[in-house]
């Protein structure tokens, strides 16, 4: 029992000794008198064996080495470029590697905060500098001593000695972190959200760039993804280094400023939960537009565009950054705060409970509404012009407008005014009839008969659809206030999300094709497999919802257990048939 780190508990024992035993005899050879209760509780031993592991310190050194590694390669690149001079290693290779090995080296600051040894400082400065100084003496070397590049790169090399002093600043203040903020800093921060998942998504993102030149001729035909990709990587590996330059705030005060999707679902956020809240909704829209770009060959049709590929992820980085420093003025703030009242004796102010989150804000409504708006008018401008390329748009949007549809008819799901109820049947009206109304006027125009009749079928399903939605709706509305919090934070607003981000995900392979072929017509294709799949995933969500509509003490009977699948048993057959569909539908 002692040897197991699972034992938890206060192990109380008696352990034998010779007088247990009534063989044993004392000196006299005649057996030892019976022992009393009192005299065996003086022997219980009580024994604490505890099952915490120990603080994590400090990082493996390999993991050192890996990042130096990683950073060496940067410095490499730039060895072959001052050698041989070849164009493509410095516009192309460089801008591939460099995020990848800013995020190590960023790393590689906060492996180990509490090694002060003079060795350890050493081998970190040495690195630095091969990732900085002497990749730019490489760069002077490689454009033969040109004036403007040795320029440009003695003011790069005083930047660099800045964030050498940031960074080195920063490691101290994490090191005087407690063991128990500095272990979760380092496996959660560091290992899990840096190495892992930032270098992974960095080691991701470059194999597009890689990819399209070996299919090109030549690597300019591969600026349009390259300068995506390096505007994504940017923006990851800005993320990253903001997340790890965290770290020297404790756990206690950084999770107070953490903007939550309650309050983002219900609009109530102070001045540094606004800013927040707008810098990342920014940056993502700017990485969305990179990623509209990523992944597709060619260069670009005109100047705006380079300049607007270069641009629109710089906006994003710097919104990032802006609410970075927003955010660490304010925690700096709020420590001066907590330091004087610890000094006079004040006890600190503590948050008010948070209430129940029963209904989301009227923006996520009207989001829905201009959402669906504008499929209507693509709808009305392809049967109006009879131009096929609105009808490729309308197809690529509509997973998209679909999701927008629902989330602004579940988030105000105790609204049951007849002005409310009004609002949304000419949401829904405007969607279905409007939308498939302006098709049949198109078929009936060209005299397609059967096609007339097919969006007759659907305004039909839509109109069934809504029917059923509002009951659902009503359903949810009657919930106890904690399982409609639920629902809403988590069903309706995170799983929205996640549905959002997979939709735009494969509407973006239609946009890879539009930008290469530089015609919507010829990707009618691409969109149709792209929103058919999406479809799939909105069905999925509304699943979701559906449960969701339920008491949480009868949910948990809804699902089909894992364990139930691998031990195949114990399933009935409504679960069975549920589980096979499902798979069907997969493949």
């Amino acid at each position: 029992s002692l040897g197991n780190p699972l034992m938890n508990e206060t192990l109380t024992t008696e352990h034998p000794t010779v007088l247990d035993n009534p063989l044993i005899t004392d000196d006299t050879g005649q057996p030892e008198a019976e022992e009393t209760k009192e005299d065996s509780a003086d022997r219980v031993t009580t024994t604490t064996v505890s099952s915490a592991p120990a603080h994590v310190t400090e990082c493996a050194t390999v993991y050192s080495i890996f990042m130096a590694c990683i950073t060496s390669a940067y410095t490499a690149v730039y060895a072959y470029y001052a050698r041989t001079g070849d164009e493509k290693v410095y516009k192309f290779w460089t801008a591939i590697i460099l995020p990848l090995s800013g995020t190590a080296m960023a790393i590689s600051f906060v492996l180990k905060p509490r090694r002060e040894d003079q060795a350890y400082k050493a081998f970190l400065v040495l690195q630095y500098v091969l990732f900085t100084l002497v990749t730019e003496i490489l760069a002077i070397v490689g454009d033969d001593f040109a004036k403007g590049t040795s320029i440009r790169a003695s003011l790069r090399s005083v930047l660099w000695l800045a964030l050498f002093k940031f960074g080195m600043k920063c490691r101290s203040h994490i090191a005087t972190l407690s063991d128990e903020d500095l272990s979760n800093f380092l496996t959660n921060d560091v290992i899990f959200g840096g190495a892992l998942i930032g270098l992974g998504q960095l080691a991701f993102l470059m194999f597009a760039s890689v990819q399209c030149d070996g299919n090109a001729e030549d690597w300019s035909d591969c600026n349009r993804t390259l300068i995506s990709q390096a505007g994504l990587s940017g923006m990851v590996t800005l993320y990253t280094i903001i997340k790890l330059a965290s770290g020297v705030v404790p756990k206690r005060i950084l999770e107070k400023h953490v903007l939550s999707p309650k309050k983002l679902l219900a609009m109530d956020m102070n001045t540094e939960e606004a800013i927040q809240a707008f810098g990342l909704l920014t940056a993502v829209g700017c990485a969305l537009y990179s990623l509209g770009n990523y992944g597709a060959e060619g260069n670009f049709r005109s100047t705006i565009e380079k300049y607007a590929a270069f641009t629109v992820p710089s906006i994003g980085g710097f919104c990032l950054l802006l609410t970075a420093v927003w955010k660490m003025v304010v925690i700096t703030g709020e420590l001066r705060r907590e330091r004087v009242q610890a000094e006079g004796g004040e006890n600190q102010d503590e948050l008010p409970p948070d209430s129940m989150l029963v209904e989301g804000s009227s923006l996520w409504f009207y989001a829905g509404v201009l959402a669906t708006t504008f499929f209507s008018a693509v709808n009305v401008a392809a049967a109006v012009t009879m131009d096929m390329s609105y009808k490729t748009v309308s197809m690529a949007s509509l997973p998209v407008v679909a999701l927008a549809y629902l989330g602004s008819t579940f988030c105000q799901p105790r609204r049951r005014s007849p002005k409310d109820m009004w609002k949304l049947r000419v949401h829904g009206a405007s969607f279905a009839f409007l939308s498939e109304g302006t098709w049949v006027i198109q078929n009936m125009r060209e005299g397609d008969t059967p096609w007339i009749l097919g969006h007759l079928v659907v305004i039909l399903v839509l109109t069934i659809l809504f029917h059923f939605g509002l009951k659902l709706r009503a359903a949810v509305g009657r919930l106890p206030d904690s399982d409609l919090e639920t629902f809403l934070v988590d069903t309706l607003f995170k799983g929205s999300l996640k549905t959002l981000f997979s939709i735009l995900f494969l509407t973006f392979r239609t946009t890879k094709c539009m930008f290469e072929k530089e015609s919507a017509l010829e990707c009618s294709d691409s969109s149709w497999c792209s929103t058919t799949i999406s479809i799939y995933l909105l069905f999925w969500w509304g699943t979701k919802l559906v449960q969701g509509s339920v008491r949480s003490e009868w949910r948990k009977d809804l699902n089909l257990s894992i364990e139930k699948i691998a031990r195949m048993r114990d399933i009935s057959l409504r679960r069975g048939l549920a589980g096979f569909l499902t798979l069907v539908t997969g493949v």
